[in-house]
C-alpha cells in the first residue's frame, strides 16, 4: 500500500513537471496562409527559388504586445533561417502580420544566398510557427528551382 502511494506520488510529480516544462498551447484564434505576393492574397504551397515566401497571419481578438517567430527547415531537415517580429495590437477585432523568407538576394528579415546551388533548396520545406514562445503550428511547402 505504501509503495503504491509512493509510485503514485512520483508519477504525479513527473507529469506535473512535464506539463510545466512543455507549457500549454495558447488559445489563439488566427489563420495563416503561405503566399508569394501579399497583394494577390492567393495561398500557395509550391514556390520557386526566386519567390519571397510569406506567412500571412490574420489574428482575431488578439490584444497586447506579442512576439511572433518562425523556424524555416530546408529539405535536409536543418534550420535554414529564423524570422521574428514584435508587434502590438490595440482594440482591434482583426489584425494582420506577416513573416517572410527570401531564398535569393533577400534583405531584412529574409536571408541571402548569392552563390548557392539551387538543388540545395529544391524539395519539401517545413516552417514551425510560435507566438510568444508557444508553438502554434507547422506548415509544409515545396520549393522548385
Amino acid at each position: 500500500m505504501v509503495i503504491s502511494k509512493i509510485i503514485f506520488l512520483l508519477l504525479f510529480i513527473i507529469f506535473a513537471l512535464h506539463s510545466i516544462a512543455v507549457g500549454e498551447r495558447k488559445n489563439v484564434n488566427y489563420s495563416v496562409v503561405m503566399q508569394s505576393n501579399l497583394e494577390s492574397g492567393i495561398p500557395k504551397e509550391n514556390f520557386s527559388c526566386e519567390d519571397k515566401i510569406f506567412l500571412y497571419f490574420t489574428w482575431f481578438g488578439l490584444q497586447g504586445s506579442h512576439y511572433l517567430s518562425s523556424f524555416w527547415y530546408n529539405p535536409r531537415g536543418r534550420v535554414q533561417e529564423t524570422t521574428e517580429y514584435n508587434f502590438s495590437v490595440k482594440n482591434e477585432r482583426e489584425s494582420n502580420t506577416w513573416l517572410w523568407l527570401k531564398l535569393r538576394k533577400g534583405k531584412g528579415k529574409g536571408f541571402d544566398f548569392i552563390d548557392r546551388v539551387s538543388l540545395d533548396f529544391t524539395g519539401e520545406w517545413l516552417v514551425e510557427i510560435f507566438l510568444d514562445g508557444d508553438f502554434l503550428e507547422r506548415k509544409k511547402f515545396t520549393v522548385i528551382c
